[in-house]
């Protein structure tokens, strides 16, 4: 259980640059179908992280390892948004909350130097619920053992930000670091 106010940001939008968006778009841009499909699959982890890069190789004739590859080079890091949960961080608790295979995530988090800014992790894939379920927002209110009152939630997704606010957390919109603000 978490003492104090607590602050969760998302990952992909937020944190860290999208980064299906544009691969499919490069990829398999005749097919924006197959983006919901293949990676809410492996959001909620029905697919594993193998299982999802497999599937894109194959429909892309690029081998998986590759595909992953050009997944984790897609991903930016917002060093503004970084310094900003820096300077949080020793006020408030620091929670990730992201959709996303696990191995896909942990190795951003972890070529960047950034396991250690979040108190928790809560993961999708790991948990088997994913944004913008409000199962999802239940879920991570009992792991944190708080109200949604003490709770700040900025994600770059409209749905995930309506859902958050209906299992009554503090949830605010996120288009740049500007929004930041508890």
């Amino acid at each position: 259980m978490l003492k104090g106010k607590t602050i969760v940001f998302d990952f992909f939008g937020v944190i860290c640059s999208e980064i299906s968006p544009s691969w499919f778009k490069k990829f398999l841009p005749e097919r924006p179908d197959l983006k919901d499909k293949y990676c809410r699959q492996a959001d909620l982890g029905e697919i594993s992280e193998v299982d999802f890069f497999g599937i894109l190789g194959a429909l892309t004739k690029i081998g998986p390892e590759e595909v992953r590859s050009s997944w984790l080079s897609g991903a930016t890091v917002n060093d503004q948004v970084v310094k900003k949960i820096k300077e949080l961080k020793d006020k408030y608790n620091i929670i990730l909350a992201s959709n996303s295979p696990s191995p896909l995530i942990m190795e951003v988090l972890k070529n960047n130097n950034l396991e250690q800014l979040f108190d928790k992790i809560i993961i999708s894939a790991e948990i088997g619920l994913a944004k913008p379920d409000r199962n999802f927002f239940d879920y991570a209110l009992k792991v944190l053992g708080q109200p949604g009152s003490d709770v700040f939630f900025f994600d770059d997704n409209k749905d995930n930000v309506e859902s958050a606010r209906e299992a009554g957390i503090k949830a605010t919109l996120f288009s740049g670091p500007e929004d930041i603000k508890i």
